[in-house]
């Protein structure tokens, strides 16, 4: 069974005078904040095969943090694409990967958030039409994580996966 992970870039500073977009760093919020989902990633088993990310200097940050909580970096793919993308352009994306067990897409809102919702949406129409092939024991879906660690809160917005828990 395939694992696709999406993960939304971490806490940016507002762009300055002139700055592109594409040029916003991290935030020191969001620096420990990438740090803290790449632990709780390899704590958890989600190490992706593949990552591909956006060309976006944030998600490029975002990518090097998570990653540097793996013992062994996976790996990356750069990817324009990814920017501004709207689902049906991540889906496409997406399907190019087919021989990757585990896949993490590194990138931005709103099109990581409207394809996790699309989603979730398919896999609970699949388990509603009543056909036990589509919707199996041990099924489990998920739309947010959230880790507390004191008083700090982490939350990984739309991230979606699906898959069979072992007996």
């Amino acid at each position: 069974m395939r694992r696709l992970m999406l993960l939304r870039h971490a806490k940016t500073e507002r762009a300055g005078p002139g700055e592109r977009d594409r040029d916003r760093k991290l935030m020191k919020r969001g620096r420990d904040d990438a740090a803290l989902i790449g632990k709780y990633m390899s704590d958890h088993g989600l190490v992706p095969d593949l990552a591909i990310v956006s060309p976006a200097v944030r998600a490029q940050e975002t990518w090097a943090l998570v990653a540097a909580g793996f013992a062994k970096a996976p790996r990356i793919a750069i990817d324009g694409r990814i920017y501004n993308a709207v689902p049906e352009t991540l889906i496409s994306l997406i399907g190019e990967t087919r021989k990757t067990p585990a896949l993490l897409v590194v990138g931005h809102n709103p099109g990581l958030h409207e394809l996790a919702l699309q989603l979730i949406a398919s896999a609970m129409r699949k388990c509603e039409s009543g056909s036990p092939k589509n919707c199996r024991p041990r099924a489990l879906s998920s739309s947010t994580c959230r880790s507390t660690t004191g008083r700090r809160s982490v939350r990984m917005r739309a991230a979606w996966s699906a898959s069979s828990v072992p007996a």
